[in-house]
Parts: C-alpha cells; structure tokens; sequence
C-alpha cells in the first residue's frame, strides 16, 4: 500500500474519531452554536443568547439547557427569558432558510422578565410600533408549559406577573408576530384574574395589537373577544361573557369603568386617550340593582359616564331613559337617569333602603342618586296603574330619600273622579307621619274589582296618616254627598272615621251623621249612627232615623268566625208609613258555609205579623222551619226589594219547611188580595201548593182579576237543579178553567195580528210541555168578541198553541142573525218568562165564512163602515203569508142589499154586486143599485187592504136622479156619467173617508137654510181635522133647477160652480144666476127683476148678493080720497151675511119715507096713524132680513125675540115672536103672536 493512501486513511480516521469525540461532549461546541443562533436570530437586534449544553442530532433537533435569550430595547427596555429546557425539532436546510423554520419547540421552565422602556425625551422624535425589532422565524407548533412572566417598569417596579402559563400554538415572526394559540392557561395574579382553555388568534406588529376570535375561561366565565390595541393604548374590544363582573372587566383590560355589576353582557368598547365608549347588552346586577334585557350606549369621559340610550328592566321596570354617572370620586358615585318607564314597582327597590308601597303603571321619571351622602330623589308620573293596590288613572309623584328615610313633597294619584293626594315623611325604621286628603267627585267611578257595593255620590276625605312600618293608623272626618248604594240613598252624610292597622287587618270606627236617608223609596229622613268594625267582628252600636212621624232605630252585632257568622240582633224598631213593626224578642241567627239558622223571631205589628224560624243544615242533612205571615200589608215590603221591583195588596200565608236541603218538602197555603200589577189587577189569589222531590204540586190555585177568574191544579217538575232554576225550563202538566175573561189583557201587548182585541170569554185549558216551551189545548166562548174591524155576539171554538203557533180552529160567530165561521192562526213566541211576542215574518192565516143568501141586517152591527144594512149576501175570505203582510183570496156577493155608509145620509137599497178578493185587493164588480125614491146606480170599484187594515178604496159609478142628502138644509137630484168614490186618510188616527170626485148635473135642488145662521160642530161646512167625508165636484145647475128658500128670499138659480170640503171646510166656487125670485116685506112682494149670487168673494158657502127687486104700495090719500099706487125699488149688494140694502120711490122720496110706506103707512110721520095699521105692521109673523133693516131705520122697535115652548091653556106648547118698545123712561110694551098660522093667539105684556 502506497505511503499516500495511509496518509488519506489516517486522516479520515482522525477526523472520524474526533466528531465521534466532539460527539460524546457536545458542551464544548455551545458557546459557537448559541454565536451562530445568535447572529442569525437576532442579527437586526440587540440581544444575546445563550446555551449552558444539549444534546441531540444537529441535522434534524436538539434539547437545549439552561437557555437564556436577552433583548435590549430602547429607552431602557429589556426582556430576559430563562428556560429550563428547550427542545427543538426541524430540519437542517429550514434553518438555513430566512425565515428560519422550526417544526416544534417545546418549552419547559422558562421565566420571562421584562422591562418597560423609560419615557421619551420631550424633544425626541417618538417611532411607532413596538420597542423591539422581532426576529424572524416561525414556529410550527410551540408548546410552552410551567412558565411564568413578569413585567416591571421602568424603575424596576413590578406591574405585572403571570403564573402557571401553559400555551400550546403557532408562532411566526417576520415584520409582526402571529400568535395563534390552540389552548392556553395562566393565573394572572396581578389581575387576580385565572385564564384557562384560552385559544384564538393574536397579531403583534408596528401599530397594534389584533386579537381575533379569542375566547378562553375567565374565572370559571365563558368570554369570547376580538378587537385590537395600538401600542399607543387605544383600544377597539368586542366582548361577550356570561356572569362576569366589571371588576374582572377592569382588571383584564387595565382599564376604570367606574361602576359595579355582574352579570350576562355583550358589550363593544374602545377608548382614545382619556374616554372610553361602550355599547352595552346586560343582564344582571348593577349597582345594587337587577337588570334584565338592558341595551345601551355611553361613553366616559373626564370621569362621566354618559348614557345616550338605556332600555331594559331595573328591578322589574321597564326603563328607556338616559343620563349620566359622575364617577370622579369612586366612593361618591351620583347617578341621574330620566326617561320613560312602565311596569313600575316601588316596593322592589328602585328607591334604596326604603320601603315603599307597591305600584304599577307607565310613564316619565326622573331618579338621581348620590352614594356618598346617600341621597336619591325619585318624581315623574305614571298612567293606567296602582299604587298600594288603589288603581290609578295617573300619579304624580315627587319624593326625596337619604340616609334617615324619605320625604314625600307630594304623592298624587287620580282615578276616574277621585284624586287622593299624601305628603309626609318616613324614616329608615318605617316611622311615617303624614297627610292623606282624598277627593271623590263621583262614587260611581270607583275601581270594580274593589269589594264595594255599587256606589254614587260624592266623597270628600281628610286625616292624618301615622304609624310604624307595617301599621297605620288614620284619623280624619268625610263628606258624603248624593249618596247612593243599591236601594238606599243619602243626600249628605258627615263620618269621624278612625282607621287602626289600615293596610293590615284594619278596625274601623265610625261615627256618621246625615240627612235624607231614603232605603227603596222609603223616606227615613236624618239619622246617626256608630260603630266598630274589624275582620273579626262589627258591633253597630246605634242607629236611629227619623222622617216627620216615621222613625227607624236598631243595634246589633256580628262575629265572624271560620265555620261562619253569628249575628244578634237585640232590638229593631221602626215606623212606617203610619205602621208600628218592631220585634217582639231579641233575634239571634247564623250563617255558613252550607248553613242558616234562624231562631224563633217575631216581627209585630197593628198591620199584621211575621213570624218564624228557620233551618238550613247542609252539613247535617235538615231542613226545618216555617214562616206565618198574617195580614201583612206588601206595600210595606217594598223598602226592602231590589230596586225596580215593587210589590202591594194583603197577603197572609203559611210557609212550612221540611225534609233535607237535597230533598226539600215545602207547603204553602196563602191568600192575597187587592194586589195591583202591571199586567193586572188581582183581587184575590189563593193558593195551596206543596213541593216534593223536584215537583211543585199546585193543588188549588183561585185568581181573581180585572181581566176575570182563573183556576189552576196541576204538577210543575224539574229534577236535577237548585231551587233558584227550578221555574227556567220545568216541565209543566197544568189544568186551567178561565171564567169571564177579557180579551184586553192580551190587546195590551200589542201583538200586530190581535190589535184592538176585545170581549169576554170562558175557556177550559190544558197546560203542557215546559216554561220555555209551553203546549196549550182546550176550547173557549168569547161573548162578545171583537178584533180589528170584526165584531161578533159570540165566538166559540177551540184554542191550542205549539211550537210559536197560536191557534184558533173550529170558530163558528154570529152577530144578531149573521152568522160566520172561521179558523185563525198566529205567529206567536210565548214562553212562561217574558211578554208574548209575534214575529212579523212568522205565518198568518184567517178564514172566515158567510154562508151565501145570509140575512145582511146585523152586517152594520159586525164592521164599523155602515150604520144600518140589509138584503141578502154572503162571504169566503182567506187571508194568509207572513204576518206582516198576509194575502187574500176569497169571494163576496150581495143581492138586494141596503145601507147607509156612516157619516153620510143617502140611503142606498136594492143594491147588488160581486166581488173577488186576489193578494191585496177586493175588485168589485156589477154594483147596481137604487137611492132615494127613484135614484138609480152602477158601477164597480177595488178596496186595497194591507195585512188586515183596510188601506183604500176606489169605486166609480154612474148616477141618475141621486138624491144628495148629506149637506144640511140641502136637497139635490143630480146625475153623472162616471162619480168616483176614493179613500183618504185623515186626523191623527188616519182614519178612512170616502172623497168624492167628477161632475154632476143637478136636476132640482132646494136649500132652505139662512146663509145668517151660524153652522153647528158637526156641520159639514165646519173645518175638522178628521171630517166624514171630503169632497171635490163640479156641478152644472140649468136654468131655475135650484132654488133658494127661506124667510128672507125665493130665489131660483142657474150656473156652474164647484162644490169642496176638505179640512178646512166647504165652500163653493162660481156664480149662479137668479132666473126668478121675490122678497117679502111685512106685507109686501118684491119681485126680483136681475141679480146673481157670487161664491167666489167669500169663505165657505156664503155668496156675495147683486140683486134688484121692485113692488107696488098703495098710498092713502092725504085728504081721505083715493089711494094712488108707488112703485118701490130695493137693491141688496154685499155678503149674504151682512147685505148693505137700498130703496128708492118712483115719486123719489126719500129712504125714512120709504120705509113708512112699507109698513103701511103714510109717508109722512105727521099723518094720524090707525091702531089697524100699526098692528098691521108690527104684527107680521116675525122680521125677516129686510124688515128687520126697515125697523131698525124707523126706530121702531126696541127688542126681537122668540119666545119657545109657551104652553097654552090645553097643555100643549107653542111659539111665539114678538116685537117690543120703551115709550118713555117707565113703560115698556110687548107684542108677539104665535108663527104658525094656526096659532091666532096674541100676547100684550106691558111693564112699568
């Protein structure tokens, strides 16, 4: 072998043998692999690292010892890590690498030390980041376990120190550093705060802190967090965490919240130089305070916190308010929050240390609150709540609290009408004095869950309110006005109230004193009265009132006790309405739960008495008892009855009680008399019933009524329910015998279909099915019976009512001769607890028969259209459908018949027709027939009906030689192709009349009335608001076919006028010529020459005259020769009334001498006058209108009168006119002669 390979040989085993050397003692090479670590970890940076040894592959990873990694900083900062050991797992080339990479380190025992930097020179120009320039490297998986940190400042003062830090992640340092941690856990024991399972992301880098998706235990609470943090201090954090505390908060972000509370949050905060803004989502405690669902938003500043919005629940109440929390001195924290709340309770501490009443409600408040002086003050007001269980419409409040208690400045509470106003002060032992002023303006308005009475009236309370929390006492005085509860009624009362343990088990002591005291009605006048009342027990000491002679006085008491109350009465005495009542023995009773008893008591009077005893024994399975009630006037109960109900008449009875409370046997035996109810006047009742296993066996029962008699026996059941419902729905088994019934007792419910129901009738009844719904059967006699325009002697037929059906079958009626049957049936909803009713949509059939060639005389006295009737005719009418509006079919015929219509004077006879009726309407048709003494007749027509009224008629006839009859002092022949004869209603009752309408010839009339004469009520020509017949005609008069007579004239006349009545009367339109007429006066006849009547200037039938007539006087000779005749003219102008009359002589002399001329006598007053002619002139059978004119020139009579029912020497009677004239002062001379000319008897009376 050559000398050159042994050389090759011998240094490869030299070199072999000294890595293998190098190997087995590593520590020789760490101080050159802690340099080479060095230059390339921390070539940028001032730093020194050291290794005490290791061990391992070099190529693939070590375990370093005693490790030690110092960094120098600016400003003094420095960081010293010690680590026990160090393991490293990576690959050689990956060291190589910028970054360097390591696959895994695991630390154990390190212990960092670090050193704030010192302040920067105010000069110096401040960099940004952090002080120290990262390496860069990356780390796979860095698991870091039993270390611990501690963090010192500038001076060497330790800040910080963490224990127990165990960290599992990666780490990658390049221009920042990326921790992302898998789990971690430290005890922060300068933040006396325990991290555990701590994982997320955390980026280190020039600017800031980031930490993203960072959750981890902090003192066993769940908290997740994300945000950042500059190097600079400011801090953007998004917390959430369950059950943790502001003090944890605080200790973790190194940062003064300035207020205490533990709970549920979600908040995000940041903070810039000295302030910090949060937006909050709490739920927990707050400074001493719950809260639920809180959200909010504030910020602190300058040691003010300051809430833009807070909404959430404090101690129950929902609050959305803001304010402000002055936090400058933490142990004197002021707070004040104003805004809108509801659901507000007092009494669950929004007030600190005080307690307060319970309340409730919505509205505005304002509370403030100062820790160091312990002082709050709470006002605002609140709606639609309650206060110490009073509602409330609204409260006002203003109070003031502090350490030793509160003042309330002023507690107002209004509900309704009533206003309750308090002001007081109560300290921190619950000591209150106080005053308590309560205006109710109307008790009606009371709240209605109260355990009140319904009241009204006005209350006016004032007192003092005092006592130890939780017992009050009240002393004051109240008003009442208008009192009204139930059936009693005050008009004012003054009360001395005194309220002992007013919001415990309060006792009540009263005395009142008022006037006007009424109970049902009952006048009792002024009273007092006093008492005491507590839970336990009521004594009513006195009461006494006292209305003129009537007086009311009694006491008692009642105790209450768990199985009830016992009351005793010892005294009651009262006088009313002219009636002593009082007890004759002190009354004792009980009541319970299932119990009554009763002792023998006796109410005494001079009007009757009462006296019983009673037994309801529930628990014992007894009922006993019975109570006699003898003569007792029932006007005197009503003081005691519910409003609305009133009772009257004498009854005495005997009640007896029997058997258990399950299975009650009762007897009644009673009689009443002179009862007035609303529906009848009962005379007398008696009554003997028994009642047995859920029956009521009426045995006998007699009324006795203005409506007539009715008997009753029967059986009344009903199983299975408490008395009180025994009547609603019992079954009813009930024989009913009806004696002299009247019809009106049913005509005064108004049933439509049974309007105007009258007569009397007997009927045997059977009365079934049950109350609700009653089944009658039985038959009745109505004598006499009368329903709308139906009138009958009697009616006979059966009755039956079922299922709202009213029936009555098998009628058969007669008036007088007439006879008819029928059958009705009517809706009707009758039950045995309400007033009948009949529904007009319900079905509604009425037959009714006249059997043909019956005799139609009675027809006048069974409907109300004519007054006297006869012939022959007969009816089949059916009228059915709803009852609202039936229908009718049917057919009528009369043959020979005869009437007069009423409220007309024709007399209409041989008359024949038929008719047929269909849905509303009756169509008549061939109506013939005769009027007067040879008028005849015909024509046809419909009457209209709506349901069963008769609504109108319309009925046109031909007419010759009819005699008009119904205008007085007329008669008139007169003729017409086509009258119509058409209904109208008139008054208030809208009664039916004929109105009669067209045009008429008159072949002859004659009036003999005085157009003077001053018409009666009833004539046609008077206005009325229901007249009998109205009419509008055109009539046409041919020459000299009317005449005019009377004492005045006889006219014959010819024209066309227009005859009216309507309301307001009749009158006529035209003007009528006088073809011929004369005028008497005394002796003389004027004949008329011209002239015509005019009705259209005057109001009614009186018409305006122009008329001249002329006559022939025979004048005695002034020398006793021969009498010369003088032709005389009078013309009459002006209203028939009052005609204006003027005469005039051929031989022109003057009026006065013309009158002397018509009295026979000469025209001259000097010339002699015979006795003859004076009694010729003055004698004649009364002055008719123109003489009376003549007289009354002449001066020649003083008086007018007639003189009737004059009787003559044989008995009989006569009258007499007579004339009469004072001659001189003294004297005084009658004449008068009788008006007929068979009375030739003359009458001289003369008086001086």
């Amino acid at each position: 072998m050559s000398r050159k390979r042994w050389t090759l040989l011998l240094a490869l085993g030299l070199v072999t043998g000294a890595v293998f050397w190098i190997a087995a003692h590593p520590e020789l090479l760490t101080p050159y692999f802690a340099r080479l670590a060095t230059r390339h970890l921390l070539r940028d940076s001032e730093g020194d690292l050291r290794i005490g040894s290791f061990s391992g592959n070099v190529l693939t990873g070590l375990q370093l010892y005693d490790v030690t990694l110092s960094l120098q900083g600016e400003r003094g900062a420095a960081v010293d890590v010690g680590i026990d050991t160090l393991s490293v797992d990576y690959r050689f080339s990956e060291l190589l690498q910028s970054p360097l990479r390591l696959r895994r380190v695991v630390v154990s025992g390190a212990d960092c030390r670090a050193r704030r930097g010192g302040a920067p020179e105010p000069a110096a120009k401040i960099r940004p980041g952090s002080p120290f320039t990262l390496p860069r490297f990356r780390i796979d998986d860095l698991d870091v376990y039993g270390s611990s940190m501690t963090v010192s400042g500038p001076q060497g003062r330790i800040e910080e120190t963490l224990d127990g830090v165990r960290w599992r992640g990666t780490v990658k340092a390049d221009t920042s550093l990326t921790l992302v941690c898998q789990r971690g856990d430290l005890r922060w024991e300068s933040r006396d705060s325990m991290i555990r399972d701590l994982r997320g992301l955390l980026t280190v880098d020039s600017r800031r802190i980031d930490a993203r998706h960072i959750s981890f235990v902090l003192n066993d609470h769940a908290v997740t967090a994300s945000g950042h943090r500059t190097h600079d201090g400011d801090l953007s954090l998004r917390i959430a965490a369950d059950g943790i505390s502001t003090y944890e908060i605080e200790e973790l972000i190194d940062t003064t919240l300035g207020f205490s509370a533990a709970g549920g949050t979600r908040m995000q905060l940041s903070t810039r130089a000295d302030s910090l803004w949060l937006d909050i989502s709490f739920q927990g405690e707050f400074e001493g305070y719950d809260l639920e669902g809180m959200q909010g938003t504030c910020l602190l500043a300058d040691d003010v916190l300051a809430w833009d919005r807070l909404e959430g629940r404090i101690n129950g109440a929902w609050f959305s308010v803001s304010g402000t929390f002055d936090l400058h001195d933490a142990r004197d924290v002021s707070f004040q929050l104003r805004g809108d709340v509801s659901d507000v309770d007092l009494a669950r501490g929004l007030v600190p240390d005080l307690a307060l009443p319970e309340t409730d409600g919505w509205g505005w408040l304002n509370l403030w609150r100062r820790d160091g002086t312990d002082q709050t003050r709470v006002s605002g007001w609140l709606r639609e709540g309650h206060l110490a269980g009073v509602p409330f419409d609204s409260v006002h409040v203003s109070l003031e609290g502090d350490g030793a208690g509160v003042t309330f400045h002023s507690l107002e509470l209004r509900h309704a009408a009533q206003t309750a106003h308090l002001t007081g002060y109560a300290d921190t032992s619950g000591a209150f004095l106080g005053r308590l002023e309560i205006l109710a303006g109307d008790l009606a308005t009371l709240p209605r869950a109260w355990p009140v009475p319904t009241l009204q009236g006005a209350l006016q309370v004032s007192g003092t309110l005092s006592g130890q929390d939780p017992v009050y006492d009240f002393e004051g005085v109240a008003a009442i006005a208008s009192c009204e509860i139930g059936p009693v009624r005050i008009d004012d009362v003054r009360a001395d109230l005194s309220v002992e343990n007013i919001l415990g088990a309060p006792e009540v002591s009263a005395e009142l004193a008022g006037r006007s005291l009424r109970c049902a009605g009952v006048e009792l006048g002024s009273f007092t009265t006093g008492g005491v009342a507590t839970s336990q027990a009521a004594v009513l000491h006195h009461f006494r009132s006292q209305h003129g002679d009537t007086t009311l006085s009694f006491r008692g008491q009642v105790e209450y006790g768990p199985d009830g109350a016992s009351y005793y009465l010892p005294r009651l005495e009262f006088m009313l309405e002219g009636n002593s009542w009082q007890l004759a023995d002190a009354v004792r009773f009980r009541t319970g739960d299932g119990f009554f008893r009763l002792e023998q008591a006796s109410l005494v009077s001079d009007w009757g008495a009462l006296h019983g005893f009673a037994v309801w024994d529930e628990p014992g399975d007894n009922l006993d008892g019975e109570v006699v009630l003898d003569h007792v006037d029932l006007d005197l109960v009503n003081s005691f009855l519910t409003a609305g109900a009133s009772l009257n008449g004498e009854l005495t009875a005997t009640l007896s009680l029997g058997g258990t409370p399950y299975e009650p046997l009762l007897g009644l035996e009673a009689r009443l008399d002179d009862c007035v109810l609303p529906l009848a006047t009962i005379d007398s009742l008696t009554v003997a019933a028994l009642f047995y296993d859920d029956n009521l066996d009426i045995r006998s029962l007699d009324l006795h009524s203005d409506f007539g008699r009715v008997e009753v026996s029967g059986l009344v059941s009903h199983s299975g329910v408490d008395p009180e419902e025994f009547w609603p729905g019992a079954e009813l088994v009930l024989h009913l015998d009806i004696t002299d019934g009247d019809w009106a007792f049913i005509d005064q419910f108004g049933i439509p279909s049974l309007d105007r129901i009258a007569g009397t009738f007997d009927g045997s009844l059977d009365l079934g099915g049950t109350t609700y719904r009653p089944v009658i059967a039985g038959g009745i006699t109505s004598t006499p019976f009368d329903v709308h325009w139906l009138h009958l002697d009697e009616l006979r037929g059966s009755l039956g009512y079922a299922d709202g059906q009213l029936t009555l079958g098998g009628l058969r009626g007669h008036r007088g001769n007439l006879a008819l049957t029928g059958r009705i049936e009517v809706p009707l909803e009758l039950d045995l607890h309400t007033e009948p009713v009949s529904p007009l949509d319900g079905p509604f059939y009425m037959r009714v028969s006249i059997p043909r060639d019956s005799d139609l005389t009675d027809l006048a006295r069974i409907c109300n259209a004519f007054v006297e009737t006869g012939g022959r005719g007969g009816l089949d009418l059916v009228v059915s459908g709803k009852a609202e509006h039936p229908y009718y079919s049917g057919s009528v015929e009369a043959r020979g018949a005869s009437c007069v219509i009423r409220g007309l004077s024709e007399v209409y006879r041989d008359i024949s027709c038929d008719g047929s009726w269909q849905g509303d309407v009756l169509t008549l048709t061939d109506i013939r027939g005769h009027e007067g003494e040879r008028g005849v007749l015909a024509g046809s027509g419909t009457m209209t009906f709506a349901g069963l009224e008769l609504e109108g008629f319309d009925v046109r006839l031909s007419a010759d030689r009819f005699l008009v009859a119904s205008i007085p002092e007329l008669r008139a022949l007169v003729r017409s192709d086509e009258v119509a004869l058409t209904s109208v209603k008139v008054g208030p009752d809208s009664l039916i009349v004929p109105r009669f309408t067209g045009n008429l010839e008159v072949i002859e009339a004659r009036y003999v009335g005085d157009f003077s004469e001053q018409p009666s009520l009833s004539d046609p020509r008077v206005g009325t608001v229901a007249p009998d017949w109205l009419a509008d005609l055109n009539l046409r008069a041919p020459r000299s076919s009317g005449r005019i007579v009377n004492r005045t004239m006889e006219l014959d006349l010819g024209g066309d006028v227009r005859l009216v009545r309507d309301l307001d009367g009749m009158y006529l339109r035209g003007t009528m010529a006088i073809d011929r007429g004369h005028l008497p006066v005394f002796n003389n006849d004027f004949k008329v020459t011209r002239g015509n009547l005019d009705f259209s200037q005057e109001v009614g039938v009186i018409p305006t005259i122009d008329m001249t007539a002329e006559t022939s006087v025979r004048l005695p000779a002034s020398d006793g020769g021969t009498r010369r005749l003088e032709k005389i003219w009078v013309e009459v102008t002006g209203s028939a009334m009052t005609p204006v009359v003027d005469f005039s002589s051929e031989s022109g002399y003057a009026r006065s001498n013309i009158e002397r001329m018509l009295l026979g006598l000469s025209p001259h007053a000097t010339d002699t006058q015979t006795n003859s002619a004076i009694r010729q002139g003055t004698m004649a059978a009364g002055f008719n209108l123109l003489e009376r004119e003549v007289a009354a020139e002449l001066d020649l009579v003083d008086t007018f009168d007639i003189e009737s029912g004059r009787v003559r020497e044989d008995g009989t009677t006569q009258t007499l006119i007579g004339v009469g004239k004072y001659i001189g002062r003294d004297l005084y001379v009658k004449f008068a002669q009788a008006v007929t000319d068979q009375d030739r008897e003359v009458l001289v009376e003369y008086q001086i």
